[in-house]
């Protein structure tokens, strides 16, 4: 009797040992996981690069525009009207802010005289110091921030990428007529 059940226990067990007919499809489910993550960090990668680009191409451009302005009035009319028209300016970046201020160097000081912003942070500080070079000097300066919400899951996030708080400044010297 125990010579029976020993074969017929070894039969068994050696034809559920031999049988292979669902290793693949564990293993595309498991590595399909992996690389449908991979996917979308790339996703969400790329698309932060995008809109990184398009956040300096704004703060530049916006810089140019309001620079060729003559006086402090036509650059806080100039901004208003391009913050009252970003929907067309930046099709894709709802909720942008823009922040733009007339600025001059007081005294190896810098003054925001005029536009949105009534004071510029430290690192636009900096900029406008070396751009604006001598005592009186005038320019413009440009502050662009966006919170973007990634197209996919935040994978890249969760790979220590920053995807989520976009910022990107500018300060342009006014020539003297």
């Amino acid at each position: 009797m125990l010579n029976r059940l020993r074969r017929f226990i070894g039969t068994k067990s050696s034809s559920v040992a031999t049988d292979e007919s669902g290793v693949a499809a564990v293993e595309f489910a498991l590595l399909a996981t992996l690389l449908l993550t991979l996917l979308a960090g790339g996703v969400d990668l790329t698309n932060a690069l995008i809109v990184q680009r398009d956040v300096d191409r704004l703060s530049n451009e916006l810089a140019q525009a309001l620079v060729g302005c003559g006086d402090e009035s036509c650059v806080i009319k100039n901004g208003s009207d391009i913050n009252a028209r970003l929907s067309n300016i930046a099709p894709g970046l709802d909720g942008i802010a823009v922040g733009f201020a007339n600025v001059q160097r007081i005294s190896d000081a810098i003054v925001a005289q005029g536009g949105n912003m009534t004071y510029l942070p430290a690192d636009m500080t900096t900029l406008a110091k070396s751009v604006l070079p001598a005592d009186k000097d005038w320019g413009v300066a440009t502050l662009i921030t966006y919170t973007h919400t990634p197209i996919l899951l935040s994978f890249a996030k969760d790979w220590g990428f920053n995807l989520a708080n976009f910022r990107s400044y500018n300060v342009m010297l006014r020539t003297k007529a």
